[in-house]
């Protein structure tokens, strides 16, 4: 080969290389082309039911890391490229793991909601019927957020009953009390309630297993471990506590004679724990006898009847509950009627007081322990949590309010940990789906959180 071929070779060569590189970088470009042309039309698809904006594009930022319920934020734009919405796709869960997941659409200007839909690809999917979750959209189509709930319920469809009663004499504060025995399962039922303003405005009913490596009831009864009757025994929990939020006295609830309860829809368990804890701590809220002063009274207890406190006996599980049960030691607890029966058996409250007034607290308690003095100051925010260190916080009970009523003492001061003055909306609840709705709620004020932060919105 002489000197001209090889000139030749190499100039078709580089010819070839530059032709193929325009080639690979064409289809490249109209590749990428095609794939966001796809990606438009699947997101127009997607999120035709909260927005109608004809292009989409992601958000990226880094305050998104601050909000581990939202999983993407997208802006959309009209064909002028005019931005007009924000979609949010957003998935919370309430206390019982229950998970509610949903596209939320926000006006770029309004921040009024332009559409909400439901993703149903939930773990545990918190109870709500598609006619109860368009009834809720409906609701709160073009409303301004962030969103509460008010007062209002339909009488004929009121998931409790509506006579209730003023029940005089409450004192403010946390109160607590649970059974002094475990039940066939193992689980030792408690129930705690908050009273603000004289009124019970927030209670909890549940329960925690002797087997440490059991979950709480409520969450046991999610995941399988533990069932009832008809509806799962959390959400018939759920139920049954703001039934006595509503009618405030727990004889309102009409328990019968089998422990059941035929006035709070989806209610189908035993109650009897419930009423019988319930009724102990509005006992207690009538003498501010509250759940700092119950534990210490747990230590006169134990010391008498097992020789040490909840500390030094290791009975305090990383939750703050004290788990035990006296069913080896529950002579103490019994009162018998003439004829010597058990007809029922003592509280803690009860038996420390007996041990009080006779010197019996002062039996030695143990090495470690560390006595509370009798004038500790009551910790109201102290209370035991879901069983996953977040904190019991019902934003439900928090969302109830009466906008039209500046006196009524059951307003409370935050919504979903915002507070009552930044609530812009307020939307009637949906019978008989308490916990969806109010997960809902709380996926729009989500959203609120996170639009305030990136845009630094001024309230």
């Amino acid at each position: 080969m002489n000197g001209s071929s090889l000139r030749r070779v190499i100039t078709e060569i580089v010819v070839i290389f530059i032709i193929s590189i325009f080639a690979v970088t064409g289809g490249i470009y109209l590749s990428s082309f095609h794939k966001a042309e796809r990606e438009q039309v699947l997101y127009i698809s997607k999120f035709s039911d909260v927005s109608g904006c004809d292009r989409y594009e992601k958000l990226t930022t880094p305050i998104l890391d601050n909000y581990k319920d939202i999983e993407e934020v997208y802006i959309g734009y009209d064909r002028d490229n005019v931005p007009k919405c924000y979609i949010v796709d957003v998935k919370c869960a309430n206390e019982y793991g229950q998970q509610m997941h949903v596209l939320v659409g926000i006006d770029y200007e309004s921040a009024t909601l332009s559409g909400i839909k439901r993703i149903s690809d939930e773990d545990i999917p918190v109870p709500i019927s598609d006619g109860q979750f368009t009834a809720l959209k409906e609701s709160l189509a073009d409303k301004r957020i962030p969103v509460a709930f008010t007062g209002n319920t339909s009488e004929d469809d009121s998931p409790a009953p509506r006579n209730e009663v003023v029940i005089n004499g409450l004192h403010d504060g946390v109160y607590y009390a649970q059974s002094v025995s475990k039940d066939s399962s193992g689980y030792i039922d408690y129930v705690e309630i908050e009273v603000e303003g004289g009124r019970i405005t927030k209670v909890r009913w549940d329960a925690v297993n002797m087997d440490p490596t059991t979950e709480i009831r409520s969450k046991a009864s999610l995941s399988g471990a533990y069932s009832v009757s008809g509806l799962d025994w959390a959400t018939q929990s759920y139920n049954i506590c703001h039934a006595l939020i509503e009618v405030q006295d727990p004889k309102l609830l009409n328990m019968k004679s089998d422990g059941t309860t035929a006035v709070v829809d989806g209610v189908t368990c035993d109650i009897r724990q419930f009423i019988k804890l319930s009724e102990e701590c509005i006992g207690y809220a009538h003498s501010g006898y509250r759940k700092t002063d119950y534990y210490a009274d747990f230590d006169v207890v134990l010391g008498k009847l097992m020789r040490g406190t909840a500390e030094s006996l290791h009975l305090m599980n990383d939750d703050g509950f004290i788990v035990v049960s006296f069913d080896k030691n529950i002579a103490p607890f019994e009162v018998k009627n003439s004829d010597g029966v058990v007809v029922e058996l003592k509280s803690i409250h009860d038996l420390a007081a007996h041990y009080k007034s006779s010197g019996d607290d002062k039996d030695q308690q143990g090495s470690g322990d560390k006595d509370k003095p009798d004038d500790v100051v009551p910790d109201n925010d102290s209370k035991p949590d879901a069983g996953d260190g977040s904190g019991f916080v019902d934003g439900g009970e928090d969302g109830v309010i009466d906008p039209d009523s500046q006196s009524d003492n059951s307003l409370i001061d935050s919504v979903d940990d915002l507070p009552m003055s930044e609530i812009a909306s307020y939307v009637d609840p949906v019978p008989g789906a308490g916990p969806g709705s109010q997960l809902v709620l709380t996926c729009i004020n989500t959203c609120y959180k996170f639009m305030k932060d990136y845009l630094n919105w001024l309230v």
